[in-house]
């Protein structure tokens, strides 16, 4: 029993090995897999990125196909990056001088017609330069920033304007407008358009009235009028921050139930279209909300000014009238002068009978 016992102690000896070894051998196997699995891991994390890479190089081919850069399905990045500058580099001279502008004048970026325009400067407006471009076109100081202008529109002297006219229908005649006795207190009221004078005529209206609000052409009417019936707020030489700080404040208590409000304002400032637009509707939506009617008298057009022509009151017109609340009505006495023609005394100024032609529409719009 003894021997018989030992034997197969042996044998089981012999199936313990074999066992162990296949055990080890299993688990050098599970080891290899398992470092060849984190080798294919890295190598899969490394082509993520690559791909990412590369994609945001398809990214940019798809951009530059989108610029109309292409040309070859081989892109070099050199040659895109000088397709890529098309404004024409150049260098400044610094130099200190006042020039006018000859006509109105385009204000751009850089010193080509490359450049974005910025804005412009007005017939004789006065020019702040500050250096001058290997191109010829002058350095600028704009509103505080750095512009150019073409040096072909600017003179070291005012240019003369043309003397004030009666423009027609048909603009087959000019006339010149002599001073008249009819047109000496409207002459005497914009002779100074920076006196700080504010015209606020009969305060007694019920609430059931009009109200006018307006700059030096308001003022206009009622002179030409004499319209002692509604209430005007006017004033000379002014514009969007009068009418926020004053003009508004001064009407807003003869403003209630019933009231008609008409503003007329913006050739002194038609670069504030922008803020006209924000600051009309959030005012005018207080006078709607008690039951009054607002109407926007066009900004009218003029024969010649220093700061503004006929081409920026169009532009202020429209962009206005389409950025205002559904509920301030637009009247267009701007196309209704163009119609049927208008004369003025100083070339933005109209005399009695335009004034008067232009209240008489504004009633008839109402």
């Amino acid at each position: 029993m003894i021997v018989i016992r030992k034997k197969r102690s042996n044998c089981q000896r012999n199936v313990l090995n074999v066992v162990l070894c296949l055990m080890v051998l299993y688990c050098f196997a599970l080891t290899g897999c398992a470092g060849q699995a984190e080798a294919k891991q890295d190598d899969q994390e490394v082509v993520n990125v690559a791909a990412e890479e590369t994609g945001s190089d398809s990214a940019t081919t798809d951009k530059i196909n989108d610029l109309s850069l292409t040309g070859s399905t081989t892109i070099d990045s050199e040659n895109v990056a000088e397709e890529a500058v098309v404004l024409p580099s150049y260098e400044v001279t610094d130099m200190d001088a006042v020039k006018y502008a000859t006509t109105s004048l385009n204000v751009r970026s850089g010193p080509t017609t490359d450049y974005d325009v910025i804005g412009y400067f007005f017939v004789n407006e006065e020019v702040n330069i500050t250096g001058q471009a290997d191109t010829g076109w002058y350095r600028v100081d704009y509103l505080g920033e750095e512009a150019y202008v073409s040096d072909i529109y600017l003179s070291d002297e005012q240019v003369e304007v043309p003397v004030p006219v009666t423009i027609t229908p048909e603009n087959t005649e000019v006339v010149v407008t002599p001073v008249t006795e009819e047109n000496t207190e409207l002459t005497e009221v914009v002779a100074d358009t920076t006196q700080d004078k504010n015209y606020i005529l009969n305060t007694s209206i019920d609430g059931a009235g009009i109200v006018f609000i307006g700059d030096s052409r308001t003022v206009a009417m009622y002179l030409a009028t004499k319209d002692n019936n509604n209430l005007w707020v006017g004033a000379v030489g002014k514009g969007r921050d009068w009418f926020v700080n004053y003009g508004s404040i001064q009407a807003d208590p003869y403003i209630t139930a019933g009231t008609k409000v008409v503003i007329n304002l913006g050739v002194n400032d038609t670069r504030q279209v922008d803020k006209y637009i924000e600051d009309m509707n959030k005012i005018c939506q207080t006078w709607i909300d008690r039951g009054a009617s607002v109407y926007y008298l066009s900004v009218n057009p003029l024969d010649y000014s220093k700061y503004v022509n006929n081409d920026n009151i169009v532009a202020f017109n429209s962009t206005l009238s389409a950025g205002l609340i559904p509920d301030i009505k637009w009247i267009d006495s701007y196309s209704y002068l163009i119609n049927n023609g208008y004369t003025t005394v100083d070339g933005i100024h109209y005399n009695h009978a335009t004034s008067k032609a232009i209240y008489n529409f504004c009633l008839d719009n109402l």
